[in-house]
């Protein structure tokens, strides 16, 4: 159903200072990271669908909200906002959880 390859032309990554100026009311946050990865840190502000989950596009996906997606490092991350894009979701990469600043964990956390 989707076209899991990340193409450098169709990269969907959001830089960490588009983030921090988006409202997160109207933002919908994915760790798309396995449950047992989550020990080294995560977003409060986020749900986590692992990436192989997310791949069924569960119904629940709001299509009236940007969705943004983040993995370890950002491979995953950027594979699933593709896929997400390309489903028919205004869905960006945050990237990887391992090089976020704290700037953008505080923010995310903190709201």
């Amino acid at each position: 159903m989707f076209n899991n390859e990340l193409h450098q032309n169709h990269d969907r990554k959001m830089s960490e200072k588009d983030f921090l100026a988006l409202n997160l009311d109207n933002i919908y946050i994915i760790d798309v990271r396995n449950p047992f990865e989550l020990s080294g840190g995560v977003l409060e502000c986020a749900q986590n669908i692992p990436f192989s989950e997310l791949l069924t596009l569960p119904s629940y996906l709001p299509k009236d909200k940007t969705i943004l997606t983040y993995c370890h490092y950002g491979n995953r991350a950027g594979r699933a906002a593709l896929a997400l894009f390309e489903a028919g979701y205004n869905a960006y990469s945050l990237g990887g959880y391992s090089l976020f600043s704290q700037n953008l964990k505080q923010n995310c956390n903190h709201k």
